[in-house]
């Protein structure tokens, strides 16, 4: 017998209408034998009461004058009620005084009367009544009523409902079986629907609504659920096709591997990929490692093997050799899947030949190399070349700061000297911003900042760099410094540069007879939070001023504009551009600005101010060039293998009243400090046998001192090798005699003097 959940919905539904019929004849038929049953009692009740007061009314003369024979005759007439089976009158004393029929026998008549009142037994109805006169108790009166009558009309009764429940049920079965195709039909309709679409795979098919039902709306729901699945399969089957096209044209392929039966499934792209057929194809991992270069098939089976345990991704490049020979270069990427119980049981991924690739990336590289290998050529050209060009100018220095001290002198010669001197730092400036200029292409131009007082720097500047060559032109220089607080913070060496290249320019384009005005004041302008105050220098002059399609470009290197005034005035366009560089490394901002040619120009720098702090606490002392500076006799060690740089330095060191000791190599050097002991070490870097650097790192061993570098290599890291090797002080060639002296003067050992300038101050 089927189970009724595995019984089909027709019958379902039969039973359903089965039960629920049934229930409700049985139901009725329960109520109407109730009723009956509790109906025919009370008749039977009533009628056996008025019955026993009827003969008990009668039977009380009977039983006043003790008469039994008239009480008999009174009971006789209960003949006429079939239902009365036995019937009795108790006298006062609770004797049987006449009973119905007369010859009923004593067990079925009580001795005794019982309580009065009517009691209901299985098969009849017993009645004890009192028999009473004016209120006086004569007697009592007994009767038993048969309930067979009842049984009988039950029976009939239970008859009638049992044909009227079969015939109920017959009929509920034939129409059920009518109705329920209204239910069952629909339903059994989605299910064929399925069953054909399952099985054909055809999601075009559509279920009919029957209703506006329920079942009407599930047929709906279905067809929907139809038409989304239609839709899906017809998205999914373009992106396949989408992937397919992707696939072809980036030569990649899909691969399965099963970790269970450790098959490994390929799609068509990956057997071109290998460089194999098909059919050569093993498809099991050892398979696949064949394929693998062996040097890297070590590592592919480890890194598979960890992302299986590990259930991560996994991203793999190998390389494998193709049927043709020909190495390729590979890259797969799979990922682990885990079953309900966690268990990594298939790795799928994709994989794609980067020979390509790989080829351009190391084309890329080898570019990338060539390219540094050439940027370093060019740094140690430049380097060499800066060392080559600024070694002969520290001699000529050196002889015009002997020259510039004699006190033989003729007075005329200060004029030729002075020009000697300020042609010299020129040529070195166009090698500072030959390298300048290279530093800031790559990035690698750094600054040194502390607080800086431009004050301070704009009179030095103006002082040393622009009242000489405006007197020999009879310009008039005006300088007004409005602010008490111009503190910036600034690598104060840079900034020096800037104003050297602004005021040299405005000396420079300015003819004879003209003037220079240098304003120096504050402004505070709106920033996107609070005002920010700003330092702003203004250098203006009544030169040949700079055409109006020029001025976007006069910042950009190489760019003087009209070519006529390279000729004219010469230089190489670099010094603004710098300028530029360094000013905005600062977080400032440099403009120009002229009304046209012939009508002069005006430079405006602006720097973010700072609050005013100690000056000397962080100012460095500024001597004046060529100023007598009180020095102890030091016994200094000079290291230099140019002969006429080391011959003049010598001869001014001398002059300074220092004793010294002249070396023209590291072996020279080291002999000269087994012999004696020196204060000062002032080393040329590059030597015949060595390195300045290296002697700097012995002496800081064996005979501590401290020590200045001379050299004609000015990039930053050689300013930084220098103090790392321990030189207190970096001087780049042509060695600037006066700055020299007091970089002597802050190192001797002495009780007083100036402030000392940083260690890490460059010096150019």
């Amino acid at each position: 017998m089927i189970p009724l959940r595995d019984a089909p919905i027709q019958q379902k539904l039969r039973v359903v209408l089965l039960l629920t019929t049934s229930l409700a004849l049985v139901l009725m038929a329960g109520a109407v034998v109730t009723y009956e049953v509790l109906t025919f009692r009370r008749a039977v009740m009533t009628n056996t009461n008025v019955l026993a007061k009827v003969i008990g009314s009668i039977s009380t003369s009977s039983l006043a004058f003790q008469n039994p024979g008239d009480a008999v005759e009174v009971l006789s007439v209960l003949s006429a009620e079939p239902q009365i089976t036995a019937a009795a009158l108790y006298d006062s004393q609770g004797k049987v005084f006449a009973r119905f029929p007369e010859d009923a026998p004593d067990a079925d008549i009580p001795t005794t009367p019982g309580r009065d009142g009517s009691f209901f037994g299985p098969d009849d109805l017993t009645l004890f009544q009192p028999v009473l006169e004016k209120g006086n108790r004569l007697g009592t009166i007994y009767m038993r009523a048969n309930l067979s009558e009842m049984y009988s009309r039950l029976l009939t009764y239970g008859s009638l409902v049992l044909i009227v429940c079969i015939v109920a049920i017959v009929g509920s079965l034939a129409a059920s079986t009518r109705l329920q195709q209204r239910i069952s039909g629909p339903i059994g309709e989605l299910a064929q629907t399925a069953r054909a679409i399952s099985e054909k795979q055809d999601y075009s098919v559509r279920a009919t609504r029957h209703g506006l039902d329920e079942i009407g709306d599930f047929t709906d729901a279905f067809n929907q659920m139809l038409t989304r699945i239609e839709d899906g399969r017809a998205a999914l089957s373009a992106s396949e096709e989408r992937l397919r096209l992707a696939l072809e044209g980036s030569e990649m392929g899909t691969w399965d591997w099963n970790l269970l039966t450790h098959q490994i499934t390929w799609d068509d792209f990956m057997f071109p990929l290998h460089g194999i057929e098909k059919k050569d194809w093993k498809g099991n991992p050892q398979g696949f490692f064949d394929l693998v270069h062996p040097e890297d098939r070590a590592l592919i089976e480890q890194k598979m093997k960890e992302a299986i345990q590990s259930h991560k991704d996994v991203k793999l490049a190998f390389r494998i050799y193709g049927a043709d020979g020909h190495l390729r270069h590979m890259a797969t990427r799979g990922r682990v899947f885990l079953d309900s119980q966690g268990r990594p049981f298939r790795m799928s991924g994709v994989s794609m030949d980067v020979t390509q690739a790989k080829e351009i990336e190391e084309a890329l590289q080898t570019a990338k190399n060539n390219a540094e290998a050439a940027n370093r050529a060019k740094d140690e050209f430049l380097a060499i070349l800066s060392h080559e060009l600024r070694t002969p100018l520290t001699p000529v220095l050196a002889t015009l700061a002997m020259l510039e001290e004699s006190p033989d002198k003729p007075a005329s010669f200060d004029a030729e000297l002075e020009m000697i001197r300020r042609n010299v730092e020129v040529e070195a400036r166009l090698i500072d911003d030959l390298l300048d200029i290279t530093r800031i292409a790559r990035g690698k131009l750094e600054l040194y900042t502390r607080p800086v007082d431009l004050r301070g720097l704009l009179n030095h500047a103006v002082d040393n760099y622009l009242r000489g060559p405006a007197a020999q032109k009879n310009q008039q220089v005006r300088v007004n410094i409005e602010p008490a607080n111009a503190w910036i913070q600034a690598d104060a060496s840079r900034i020096t540069q800037v104003l050297w290249n602004l005021l040299q320019n405005a000396c420079k384009f300015t003819p004879p007879e003209g003037s220079i005005t240098i304003d120096l004041f504050t402004e505070s302008g709106p920033t996107d939070s609070e005002k920010k105050t700003e330092v702003i220098i203004q250098v203006s002059d009544t030169g040949i001023g700079i055409e109006p399609q020029i001025q976007p470009l006069i910042f950009d290197a190489f760019e003087q504009g009209d070519p006529s005034r390279t000729r004219r005035f010469g230089g190489l366009g670099l010094g603004l551009a710098i300028s530029r560089a360094l000013v905005e490394m600062h977080g400032g901002k440099i403009s120009a600005s002229s009304p046209g040619p012939q009508k002069g120009a005006t430079f405006t720098l602006k720097l973010p101010l700072i609050n005013q702090v100690d000056e000397k606490a962080t100012a460095p002392t500024i001597k004046e060039k060529g100023s007598d500076l009180p020095v102890d006799s030091l016994h200094i060690l000079l290291v230099e293998d140019h002969v006429d740089s080391a011959q003049q330095l010598s001869r001014l060191l001398k002059r300074a009243g220092h004793r010294v000791t002249a070396a023209s190599n590291l072996d020279q050097a080291r002999q000269a400090l087994q012999r004696e002991s020196f204060d000062l070490l002032l080393s040329d870097l590059g030597l015949p046998d060595g390195s300045g650097h290296d002697l700097m790192r012995e002496v800081m061993v064996h005979h501590p001192m401290p020590g200045i570098a001379l050299s004609g290599y000015g990039m930053e890291e050689d300013f930084k090798e220098s103090y790392a090797a321990g030189f207190s002080r970096h001087f780049t060639k042509p060695v600037n005699w006066p700055e020299l002296k007091v970089a002597i003067q802050n190192l001797a050992p002495k009780e007083q003097g100036s402030t000392p300038l940083p260690e890490a101050t460059n010096t150019h």
